[in-house]
């Protein structure tokens, strides 16, 4: 959520909470500009999360599909079983620098 403070110059002071734990802060000359900047930095902020999120989920779901494919690998699962988990593979999202 965006801070909005007045100065004493009558300027205002946006602040929004970074992930990282800094604050990212502009000063602007009308709330409705501090305002507008405070919802761009939390949006980008939001994508970004979104995106690392997808990130861990691809890499988390790529670990166990390697792990059930050695099993398949070693005979312990179907056929069918086989077929269901690539076609689970195909259903998520690419990992970070695939197409």
């Amino acid at each position: 959520m965006t801070s909005l403070d007045r100065l004493p110059s009558g300027e205002w002071r946006a602040t929004v909470l970074l992930d990282t734990g800094r604050t990212a802060t502009r000063i602007l000359p009308t709330v409705e500009e501090a305002a507008d900047w405070g919802m761009e930095v939390e949006a980008d902020r939001n994508v970004e999360r979104a995106s690392r999120r997808d990130a861990d989920a691809r890499r988390t779901a790529d670990l166990a599909l390697a792990a059930l494919e050695r099993l398949a690998r070693r005979g312990l699962l179907s056929e069918q079983q086989r077929v269901d988990l690539r076609r689970i593979a195909a259903s998520l999202p690419p990992a970070d620098g695939e197409p």
